[in-house]
């Protein structure tokens, strides 16, 4: 599902923006560059590059992550009840918005302001 606000935007456009905002970027600031980036060209309060982490996969460990427009690296981001459950099982997942109200019992997305 495609954001109300990108919808005059062609997805060129955004990988384009995307692509010139993380060309200058290599090592340790490749992913929270992109991050940056993925957020403000998708223009969305929440993006994160992660890996999986704990007993059995159970909680995504951000490598990056934009918040609110502030960038951060060490977030703990449990899997279940959360959108990141359908993703993992191979199912597409866009929100364009109330995520919040669609997992309210997930912490993480609770405490985001």
């Amino acid at each position: 599902m495609e954001h109300p606000r990108n919808a005059a935007r062609s997805r060129e456009e955004i990988l384009g923006e995307i692509a010139l905002g993380i060309a200058p970027a290599s090592g340790s600031e490749f992913f929270p560059l992109l991050v940056h980036h993925l957020a403000r060209s998708l223009r969305v309060s929440c993006a994160l590059v992660g890996e999986l982490q704990g007993p059995y996969d159970t909680s995504l460990g951000a490598v990056a992550a934009s918040l609110q427009g502030k960038l951060s690296g060490n977030l703990c981001y449990p899997i279940e009840g959360s959108p990141l459950e359908n993703v993992i099982a191979g199912q597409p997942f866009a929100y364009a918005s109330g995520v919040k109200a669609a997992f309210p019992e997930h912490s993480f997305l609770r405490e985001m302001a």
